[in-house]
């Protein structure tokens, strides 16, 4: 069956090149990314991280009680999920006044790290609101022990930082707590660590300078040799010569095969299509499937249950997929 291997060594050889600048705060998004979320944590915890992030208020709720300090960068404006997660001790991310008078209107003392937009647009404070950031100071029940903001690109980072420095400098009377808006492809400039940089996909590994840390790979089921003008799979690919076929157990419902394509539309497509085993790389015959995908093995030594390596983000391997740690 399909596996993802995790590395846990090269996991925290990546995570140690971020922090021997300073703070990381390991972003946990996404089952960490791939990687496991759990895991992740217990290893992470062990090196001795205390706070982690993540992005939805369902992960911060699942991770709330396990004794890490867990930061939510989205940012809620509804009063029942404000109040559970409040009471499960998750820091908040607030984006308006009226979302910290929301807050404050609970009666429960919340801990919040000051969400700025720069230019990525998902959430945030813009940054000529300075009036409103400066009132959420003011309110009894909210402390404020943080502020951030988030590149869209590394194209955009001289810019988006010059507009966060300058709300900084606004609030320079302020106790704004721990500053953090690098991520994992702007977190070793230095020009932009300020007080902590957030990891995400940089535990995996798969930027330059750094060491992939997991692996997708799948089972032979079967090999057969097909005659030259045979037909494979839904996509009805011909043969153009005698060739031996393997039957693997992955597809893209487990995730393979696929990329995330960014742009005008976001959206995932097929990748080149190769696979190795041992030393050989070998080509995906028609269209991979959802669950089964057809290899050519012609001239290359292989048999029934022997492993291929698929190369894949492990962010976008399906969580059904079982992970191994070595």
């Amino acid at each position: 069956m399909a596996e993802l291997t995790v590395n846990t060594e090269a996991v925290l050889r990546n995570y140690r090149k971020f922090a021997a600048e300073g703070q990381v705060i390991p972003v946990l998004k996404d089952n960490a990314c791939g990687l496991g979320v759990q895991k992740m944590l217990s290893l992470l915890r062990e090196e001795g991280v205390r706070l982690f992030a993540c992005s939805t208020p369902e992960e911060a709720l699942r991770l709330a009680g396990s004794g890490a300090e867990i930061l939510l960068l989205s940012c809620v404006h509804e009063a029942e999920t404000l109040r559970k997660l409040v009471l499960a001790d998750v820091i908040l991310s607030v984006e308006s006044l009226v979302q910290a008078q929301t807050l404050e209107g609970l009666g429960l003392d919340a801990r919040v790290h000051i969400s700025v937009d720069t230019g990525f647009g998902r959430f945030g404070f813009l940054p000529d609101e300075i009036e409103e950031i400066k009132a959420v100071f003011a309110l009894e029940h909210v402390r404020v022990c943080g502020i951030f903001s988030h590149f869209r690109s590394q194209a955009a980072a001289q810019q988006q930082f010059a507009a966060f420095r300058r709300v900084l400098d606004a609030l320079s009377d302020y106790d704004v707590g721990l500053r953090h808006i690098a991520a994992t492809s702007t977190a070793l400039d230095p020009r932009y660590r300020l007080d902590a940089v957030r990891i995400g996909t940089g535990l995996t590994g798969r930027y330059d300078g750094l060491e992939p840390s997991a692996q997708l790979t799948a089972q032979i089921c079967t090999v057969r040799r097909l005659p030259r003008g045979s037909r494979i799979g839904y996509s009805g690919l011909r043969l153009r010569r005698d060739t031996d076929v393997a039957i693997i157990d992955v597809g893209t419902a487990d995730g393979a095969f696929l990329r995330r394509v960014c742009g005008p539309r976001t959206l995932l497509r097929l990748i080149r299509k190769k696979v190795s085993i041992g030393g050989w790389e070998v080509s995906v015959l028609g269209s991979p499937g959802l669950t089964h995908t057809a290899i050519d093995v012609t001239g290359v030594p292989c048999a029934v249950g022997d492993r291929v390596r698929i190369n894949q983000t492990p962010a976008l391997v399906s969580p059904a997929v079982p992970r191994r740690y070595t």
